[in-house]
């Protein structure tokens, strides 16, 4: 047995309790999470975000990302990622602050030029002049180039990472 919140719309709030050490939380009798120690079990409707779109499964959520100035690079905004930081113009190291299970996840970008006639192609590289890799859990090496200039420092940065 699992000790039950339920919000009734006939009796109210609604309370039992055993010793299973489970949680389930209801609305009005039906089951909509339960929390044990493995994690919390979202009911299969899945979450529901204020703008009333659901998220049923972990599949396909970003599990990292970030915008950044590359000149600097500042961080804006970001979620999953502690620091990025720059090697050179262009090239950058997004560090997460919590390792993905391997490496096998993926990376879609985005950058930003302020010259009207230059466009930036952003992805995942491998330095030549060193040891690590372009993947790692910990980190991901990005590159910014520019075919008008090289390696590029764009305006603007999105990356994110999907496992």
């Amino acid at each position: 047995m699992t000790t039950t919140i339920n919000a009734s719309t006939i009796n109210g709030f609604v309370t039992t309790a055993d010793t299973s050490g489970q949680l389930a939380i209801q609305a009005n009798g039906t089951t909509v999470a339960t929390a044990q120690s493995t994690g919390l079990n979202i009911a299969s409707t899945g979450l529901v975000f204020s703008d009333s779109t659901t998220q049923t499964s972990g599949s396909g959520v970003a599990k990292a990302w970030v915008n950044f100035n590359g000149s600097s690079p500042t961080v804006r905004a970001s979620y999953n990622v502690s620091s990025v930081t720059r090697a050179s113009a262009g090239q950058y190291t997004v560090n997460f602050t919590n390792a993905f299970s391997d490496t096998n996840y993926a990376v879609v970008a985005n950058a930003a030029s302020t010259q009207s006639s230059t466009y930036v192609v952003i992805g995942v590289y491998t330095p030549s002049n060193s040891s690590y890799s372009n993947k790692t859990t910990s980190a991901c090496a990005i590159n910014a180039y520019s075919p008008a200039v090289g390696n590029y420092d764009p305006y603007e940065c999105d990356i994110a990472f999907f496992r």
